[in-house]
């Protein structure tokens, strides 16, 4: 009876920090403002999406890619691990010969992820005061 009452025990605690891990997941998320312009200074007017790189790199190289279809900006990756992680994001376009380009890497924008501290609390309101 001990040793199946232990299992059980031994079931549930690893069963709650499975759980654990996976609530304090942190999930990032990137906007950007959508260029207008083409390099020669033209209207840009055919964006087909974008692609988000990202990794543990300063100034990369980064290995993991996000597809962003059509002309969103915005985009979430969850599950991120604790560290030190990088982005720059790139705008697929449709040029005049109908091919689809990518630009060059935007500026870096970086986010510290350290899943083991819960975020700050929440703003306080004051609901009223009494002067005693």
């Amino acid at each position: 009876m001990k040793r199946f009452l232990m299992k059980r025990v031994l079931l549930v605690v690893i069963m709650v920090l499975a759980f654990a891990a996976v609530v304090l997941a942190s999930t990032v998320t990137l906007t950007w403002n959508a260029p207008t312009t083409w390099s020669d200074g033209s209207p840009l007017t055919t964006i087909t999406g974008y692609n988000i790189y990202y990794g543990n790199t300063h100034s990369g190289p980064y290995p993991n890619q996000i597809p962003v279809s059509g002309t969103a900006t915005t985009a979430s990756i969850s599950s991120m691990a604790d560290g030190t992680w990088y982005f720059v994001a790139t705008t697929l376009a449709t040029n005049l010969t109908g091919s689809v380009v990518e630009s060059a890497w935007s500026n870096e924008a970086t986010k510290i992820i350290d899943n083991r501290r819960p975020g700050a609390p929440t703003n306080t309101t004051v609901v009223s005061v009494t002067l005693i």
